[in-house]
């Protein structure tokens, strides 16, 4: 059966309305391009501004001034992952993860760190990695001193409890679940075991379910004495920050 298509043209005829509306539309968008390129000028006179130091405990700072949102992301990138694991320890570097995250500090329960976090309108992640840990926090960048100390006090002024420890476990548990029931994480887990044997990127980042349920604090307490130094850290500092300030501000919350 032959299928014939059809296609027709038609004239289009413009009233004087169409040619007042269209025209209208036509200087709208030209006011938004120069609104949007004014402002791409404007921001390119504010130049972006750099700061690199290493602080007299070992820390590297970087910070980069970038004020076009009015909010500061804080991060610290630890040099401890999974590739840091061996048989026996398999799931300590995601377990102690979760000890910066939730626990208390020498100076701050957990409930009071969740209220500061509130009042200061902030955000604040954690993840794990096979090489990298990372501390993360975004916070309103009025807020520069507050994200510092609190960052500088979560990392370097840990305290675990019991309690808490047996409560993480629990939530770890269910994230070795989701993570086994998702195609997705499982292949990668498959891949990495595939192509890394006898490495420590064979291993789950995860962890293995049964060192992490024996766990205890001591074990977690010497992981973190080890690895979570300022020598083994680096600060990331980016957004609506002025640099001088900053240099100010830098050493009363980390060389303190």
């Amino acid at each position: 059966m032959k299928i014939i298509r059809f296609r027709f043209q038609f004239l289009t005829i413009y009233t004087p309305f169409d040619i007042m509306y269209s025209m209208k539309k036509i200087i709208v968008t030209t006011v938004i391009i120069m609104f949007v390129l004014s402002g791409i000028s404007k921001a390119e006179d504010k130049k972006e501004k750099n700061f690199f130091r290493v602080l007299e405990n070992g820390l590297p700072v970087v910070a980069q001034q970038r004020s076009h949102i009015p909010l500061i992301n804080i991060v610290v990138a630890i040099n401890l992952g999974s590739k840091n694991e061996d048989d026996r320890t398999s799931g300590m570097v995601h377990l102690l993860e979760h000890m910066l995250f939730v626990a208390h500090t020498e100076f701050h329960t957990s409930d009071e760190i969740n209220e500061e976090l509130r009042k200061h309108g902030a955000r604040f992640n954690a993840h794990t990695g096979n090489d990298l840990m990372n501390l993360e926090l975004t916070v309103p960048s009025k807020f520069l001193e507050f994200g510092l100390r609190f960052i500088e006090e979560k990392l370097f002024h840990l305290r675990i409890t019991q309690q808490q420890l047996e409560k993480e476990k629990k939530i770890i548990f269910e994230e070795i679940s989701q993570y086994n029931d998702n195609p997705n994480t499982y292949g990668t887990f498959l891949a990495l075991r595939s192509l890394f044997p006898g490495h420590p990127y064979e291993r789950s980042i995860s962890g293995n379910e049964e060192i992490i349920k024996n766990s205890t604090v001591d074990e977690i307490n010497n992981f973190y004495k080890r690895f979570i130094v300022s020598s083994n850290c680096t600060l990331a500092v980016v957004g609506d920050i002025d640099i001088q300030k900053f240099e100010k501000v830098l050493p009363l919350a980390f060389e303190k």
